[in-house]
C-alpha cells in the first residue's frame, strides 16, 4: 500500500512539474509524460459520445493521449477504459480529428497569406525556419518550390488529398509569423495521424 502510494506521489509530482509555461500530461495509452501543447485531449460528456477537444480546455473529464495512430487505435478499440471509450462512441473518430485539425490549418493558412507571411515562388529567399505545406497543385512553380525545400533540407508537411474537400495550395509558411507555434503543432498532429508525408 505504501510502495503504490509513493508511485502515486511520485507521478503527481511529475506530472505537475511544467516545461517553460506549458504543463505536463500523460498519453493515458504509451504512459509517456509530454508537454500538454504536445498532446491531443479527448472528452466524453455525460450526454454526448466523445469529442476531440481542440483547445484542451472544454470542461469535461477528459484523457490525454499522443497524435500517433497507434495510440488513438487502441483508444478507438476500446482498450481505455477509463471514462468509458468504446468502438461505438468513436467509430470514425479519428477521422473527425483529422478535418477538425484540417479546419485550423485552413483558417492559419488564410490568417498567414493575409499577413504576407507566406510565399509560392521558389525564387525568394527561404529560410532554415520556414517550412513548406505541399498541397493538391501540381504546376511547374509548387514542384519547384518542393525541390528547393528538400535542397535546403525545412520541414515539409505533406497535405495533398487531405481528409476535407478543401484544395491546399503549397506555399511556404515564414517561420516568423506569429501564430506559427499553433500552425506547427496542428501541422504536426495531422502528419502523426496521417500515412502520408512523413514530416523530413
Amino acid at each position: 500500500m505504501t510502495k503504490q502510494l509513493n508511485s502515486s506521489l511520485k507521478r503527481q509530482k511529475r506530472l505537475s512539474a511544467t516545461e517553460g509555461d506549458n504543463p505536463l500530461r500523460q498519453c493515458c495509452v504509451c504512459k509517456k509524460i509530454l508537454p500538454k501543447d504536445k498532446l491531443m485531449r479527448l472528452i466524453k460528456p455525460q450526454t454526448e459520445t466523445a469529442l476531440y477537444d481542440h483547445s484542451a480546455r472544454m470542461n469535461s473529464r477528459g484523457i490525454y493521449i499522443c497524435p500517433l495512430t497507434q495510440c488513438l487505435n487502441k483508444t478507438i478499440k476500446g482498450k481505455n477504459t477509463r471514462l468509458g471509450f468504446s468502438k461505438v462512441d468513436i467509430d470514425g473518430f479519428k477521422d473527425k480529428i483529422k478535418a477538425r485539425i484540417i479546419d485550423e490549418i485552413i483558417k492559419e493558412m488564410n490568417l498567414c497569406r493575409k499577413m504576407g507571411y507566406m510565399q509560392k515562388a521558389a525564387e525568394e529567399t527561404i529560410d532554415p525556419i520556414d517550412y513548406l505545406i505541399e498541397g493538391d497543385d501540381k504546376t511547374a512553380d509548387s514542384r519547384k518550390l518542393v525541390e528547393k525545400a528538400r535542397r535546403l533540407g525545412i520541414k515539409i508537411f505533406n497535405l495533398q488529398g487531405n481528409c476535407s474537400n478543401t484544395f491546399i495550395e503549397t506555399a511556404i509558411v515564414k517561420g516568423n509569423w506569429p501564430m506559427q507555434k499553433k500552425m506547427l503543432r496542428n501541422l504536426e498532429r495531422f502528419q502523426s495521424l496521417s500515412f502520408r508525408g512523413a514530416v523530413v
